[in-house]
Parts: C-alpha cells; structure tokens; sequence
C-alpha cells in the first residue's frame, strides 16, 4: 500500500489538478450560457462577447488555480521520490566502499578511546597531538585532525 507512495502523491496531484480545471471549466460554461439565456443577445450583441469572455476567463483562472494547487503535492511526491533515490544511492555507495548502512536504531554508545601519549618531535618545529597523535607542521596552531590546539 505505501510503496512507491511518491508516485503515487504525484499521481493524485495531477488527477486533482484535472478535477479541479473540468470543474472551473464548466462553472465558466454554466457562467457563460447564463448570460446567453438570460440576456437579449439579439437586441444587444455585447451579451454574445461577454458570455463568451466570462467562458474564456473562467477557464483560464481556473487553470492557473489547478495548477498552482497541485504544485505543492506535485513537489511533495518528488522529494519523496529523490530521497529514495538518495538512499538507495547511498547504500551502493557504502556497499562499494566496503561499509556498512546506517543502523536504524543508534548503536549502544562505544567506550571512549584512552588518550594517545604525544611522542617527541622528529624534525624541528613538529609536533604531536596529545589527543590524537597526528603529526603536524610547526606553523600549526591546531591539529590538522583533530582540531585539538597546539599546547
């Protein structure tokens, strides 16, 4: 029932949008017969063109409200699509890599790692992170790994 649900949002937007038009397109004939059978349009031609303007603009204020209104469902079934695609996509690209998927559920917390012991510089001006232990230039003021601040 729910699978593909943005294809299916987006069928349903558009079905409402063609709802939504018949039924301004009709009010707007209906608008338009009412001014024809109400009116002497033989005395008074004017009638005939503003039967058939209240016809012609009815229908297309009708369209742009259709077609404004399915916008947002329209819009909501494609992000829905792309964020499956992103998945999906994602997955590949971990299985690829080598990796694992994201677990639904968050893993238990992980015990903290102990502190690395910063080792002596080799070269002048180097030095070790006593978080981390990456080597870094001497006009470092942070780890380049850690961010951890050169003490």
């Amino acid at each position: 029932m729910f699978n593909n649900i943005g294809k299916k949002i987006k069928t349903l937007a558009k079905v409402i949008f063609w709802i939504t038009f018949i039924m301004f397109v009709l009010g707007a004939i209906g608008g338009g017969i009412a001014i024809f059978a109400t009116q002497d349009c033989e005395e008074y031609p004017a009638y005939i063109a503003a039967g058939i303007a209240v016809m012609l603009v009815g229908g297309g204020i009708g369209f742009l409200i259709a077609w404004i209104g399915s916008f947002f469902m329209y819009g909501y079934g494609q992000l829905i699509d792309d964020t499956e695609i992103n998945r999906k996509t994602n997955q590949k690209i971990l299985a690829q890599l080598g990796g694992e998927a994201v677990p639904e559920e968050p893993a238990a917390p992980v015990a903290p790692v102990a502190p690395v012991v910063p080792q002596e510089p080799k070269a002048e001006g180097e030095w070790f992170c006593r978080k981390c232990g990456f080597k870094n230039d001497a006009s470092a003021k942070f780890c380049m790994r850690c961010g951890t601040p050169n003490e």
